[in-house]
């Protein structure tokens, strides 16, 4: 599971943090539009009524499902430069990204 990702933002490299619950991704829809998107869903209490699933990420195989298409969102890329992940002693472990984008998923 990635816990952070690093990404530019007027030209310098600024790591988001997961766990922070203000934390928000830059993202480019198909249609070329950048959004300042919210990084997550954390609990059931906040937007009750929007139905999404409390994550942070869908996974590929649900987007390949086409289970999040009942949500009227699709596909974006985060213009992102390394992600980390933590180990099973929590130690951070950075790794760079070579096609420094990743996909996503933002509601319409």
């Amino acid at each position: 599971m990635c816990a952070s990702l690093a990404l530019f933002r007027s030209m310098n490299e600024v790591k988001v943090f997961f766990p922070n619950p203000a934390a928000r991704i830059l993202c480019r829809t198909k249609s070329g539009v950048i959004v300042n998107a919210v990084w997550d869903r954390r609990n059931g209490k906040k937007d009750p009524e929007s139905g999404f699933p409390v994550t942070g990420w869908p996974r590929l195989e649900n987007n390949r499902k086409l289970k999040w298409d009942r949500f009227n969102g699709g596909k974006v890329h985060i213009p992102a430069t390394a992600y980390m992940e933590k180990d099973q002693k929590k130690q951070s472990h950075w790794f760079q990204l070579e096609k420094k984008t990743i996909s996503g998923w933002h509601p319409s």
